[in-house]
């Protein structure tokens, strides 16, 4: 009875040690297809803006009546970047000037070579995630050729 008991558990631990072995293989080839040049699939990167090293969340964009096509980045806070406090962070469009975050305007009518055109700052502490847009001649009392913009505020003073 006790060599049957030996012979069972010596199956069992190679059985385990076999199970073992092949999901470590498995794991370890997964681990090593994967591409070190970001998580892509059915895409590339074509063009790249920095947004000033701000955190952006759900970006919108909208094709202009002139043809162009303009991407709007709701920006929520940032860290601490080169001794400006969290979530003010130097504009090279406005002069250098600290700003709060807000909502960054890129025209990627070009992908190739996005442009940030603006930066709408907001108020102090505040978080403008949220951007939606919409064509003038879509909204019943709308001018045609303008584009409105709604953002969300979060957070900080509107004074």
């Amino acid at each position: 009875m006790q060599s049957l008991l030996c012979k069972s558990g010596k199956t069992r631990l190679i059985a385990l040690s076999a199970a073992t072995l092949a999901v470590l293989a498995f794991s370890a080839g997964s681990a090593l297809a994967i591409s070190q040049s970001g998580e892509q699939k059915d895409m590339k990167l074509v063009g790249h803006v920095d947004l000033q090293g701000r955190g952006a969340y759900q970006p919108n964009f909208i094709k202009y009546p002139d043809g162009r096509i303009i991407a709007f980045a709701g920006l929520h806070p940032s860290p601490n970047l080169n001794g400006v406090p969290a979530g003010a962070v130097k504009n090279p469009l406005n002069g250098n000037v600290a700003e709060p975050n807000g909502t960054m305007i890129i025209d990627i009518t070009n992908p190739k070579n996005p442009v940030q055109k603006f930066h709408i700052p907001g108020s102090a502490g505040g978080t403008y995630t949220m951007v939606r847009l919409c064509l003038g001649s879509d909204l019943p009392a709308g001018t045609t050729g303008h584009v409105y913009m709604l953002r969300n505020v979060q957070g900080g003073s509107l004074a």
